[in-house]
């Protein structure tokens, strides 16, 4: 007779990896705190600033919508096993 791991059970049972989820949630809240930090130019949307911004601004803006995509991959990851 053969006995399933517990990665194995949780393949098949369809479990969340809550490591992932918060990972994830760790990455979109540094995505936040670089806006923040660099005082909000990451809330100003990417083809606003693409029209009439420094390569600063665009950088910022990118960055900060970069993080948030990832940690948004990494989190929902988790829900697919």
């Amino acid at each position: 007779m053969y006995a399933l791991t517990n990665e194995q059970i949780d393949e098949v049972s369809g479990a969340v990896n809550w490591t992932e989820v918060g990972i994830g949630c760790a990455i979109i809240s540094l995505g936040i705190a670089f806006t923040v930090a660099s005082g909000g130019l990451g809330a100003i949307p990417v083809m606003v600033i693409a029209g009439a911004g420094t390569a600063g601004e665009i950088a910022v803006a990118s960055t900060a919508v970069g993080l948030s995509a990832l940690g948004g991959y990494v989190a929902g990851g988790a829900f697919t096993n």
